[in-house]
C-alpha cells in the first residue's frame, strides 16, 4: 500500500477517534431510575446534595437519600421542599410543618419540628413550597408566608395579596408576588424591585 493512502488511512481514522471521544464529552451520562428501583413514589417533589456529593430527593413517601449505589428512604411526611447548610444538616419542608433531620448515634436521621417556634398567629402552616439555605439562614416558603429561622428564632414575613414563590439569586433572596411583582429581601423585610410590575401576572 502507498505511503500517501496509508497517512490518508491513519489520518482518518484518527478524526473518527476524535469524533467519537467529542460525543462522549458533549453528552452527559443520564440515568433513569424508576420508583421500583428506590422504593418510594414515583412523586418527587425537591432534589439537594450535601458536600459529600450525597444527593436527597424530596418524595411523598419521605426524604430520599442516594449515594451514588444505594437508596435509602427516611419515611416521612410528604416532603415538599428541602435544602443542606454547610455543616450538613438537612432542612426540610412538609405539607403542614417544616424543621430538621439529624442523624443519631446509630447514623439514622431522626426529624425535629420548628412548629413550636412559630409565632401564634401563624402556626397554621400551608405546603411548604421552597426551602433555602443563605448565609446562616434557613428560609422556608409557603404560598402565602416566609419564615426565616435564624439564632434559634423564626420571623414571619406575612403576605396578604396573591401566592409567593421564591428563588435565591446572587446571594439574595427575591419574592415573586402575584399580582404584584418581584420583592428583594433586606433585613427580613421586603423591598419592590422597580419596574417588576411587568412580572405581576407570571
Amino acid at each position: 500500500m502507498p505511503v500517501a493512502m496509508k497517512f490518508q488511512i491513519t489520518v482518518i481514522l484518527f478524526l473518527v477517534v476524535l469524533n467519537g471521544f467529542a460525543r462522549d464529552a458533549s453528552v452527559p451520562f443520564i440515568r433513569n431510575y424508576k420508583a421500583y428501583e428506590y422504593k418510594a413514589s414515583q412523586q418527587n417533589w425537591a432534589i439537594a446534595q450535601d458536600k459529600r456529593g450525597i444527593l436527597y430527593f424530596g418524595n411523598n413517601d419521605g426524604l430520599l437519600e442516594f449515594d451514588g449505589v444505594n437508596w435509602r428512604l427516611i419515611r416521612l411526611p410528604c416532603v415538599r421542599s428541602l435544602a443542606v447548610n454547610p455543616s450538613g444538616r438537612i432542612y426540610i419542608g412538609l405539607e403542614i410543618d417544616f424543621g430538621y433531620l439529624d442523624p443519631d448515634k446509630n447514623g439514622n436521621y431522626q426529624y425535629f419540628s420548628l412548629k413550636s417556634k412559630v409565632p401564634e398567629p401563624y402556626k397554621n402552616i400551608s405546603p411548604i413550597i421552597r426551602t433555602h439555605e443563605l448565609n446562616g439562614k434557613i428560609i422556608f416558603q409557603s404560598r402565602h408566608n416566609t419564615y426565616i429561622y435564624e439564632n434559634d428564632t423564626i420571623q414571619v414575613m406575612a403576605q396578604h395579596g396573591g401566592r409567593v414563590e421564591s428563588c435565591v439569586v446572587n446571594d439574595s433572596l427575591y419574592l415573586h408576588e402575584a399580582g404584584k411583582g418581584l420583592f428583594r429581601v433586606e433585613n427580613n423585610s421586603r423591598v419592590f424591585v422597580e419596574g417588576s410590575e411587568i412580572l405581576a401576572d407570571l
